[in-house]
């Protein structure tokens, strides 16, 4: 028994809806995490008082900056990875429909 059409569509249009939303999430997360190492506005030293934890002390130097600042390029990189997927979804399903 082979799926209907509007069954493959409509599971073709979650897969695009559930791609862009994970885009959308990677993008914010790095940028926003890069855009507040780069111009020094993390605020983590409230939390490290609250807590006291060691880790949390870490964060506030140089080497937490940094380690932050990849994380967030990392997010940013996987942002782009995420829409070249959804592109390539894309253009795909286009050039199935143009055969038929």
């Amino acid at each position: 028994m082979t799926p209907s059409r509007e069954s493959i569509e409509g599971w073709f249009v979650l897969e695009l809806v559930i791609k862009f939303l994970r885009f959308i999430y990677f993008a914010w997360g790095g940028t926003l995490l890069v855009m507040l190492i780069l111009f020094g506005r993390q605020h983590i030293e409230v939390a490290s008082f609250v807590v006291g934890s060691p880790l949390l002390y870490l964060f506030i130097s140089l080497w937490g900056n940094g380690i932050l600042l990849g994380i967030g390029i990392l997010l940013s990189i996987t942002a782009l990875m995420e829409l070249w997927e959804l592109i390539s979804l894309v253009l795909i399903s286009l050039s199935r429909n143009f055969r038929h």
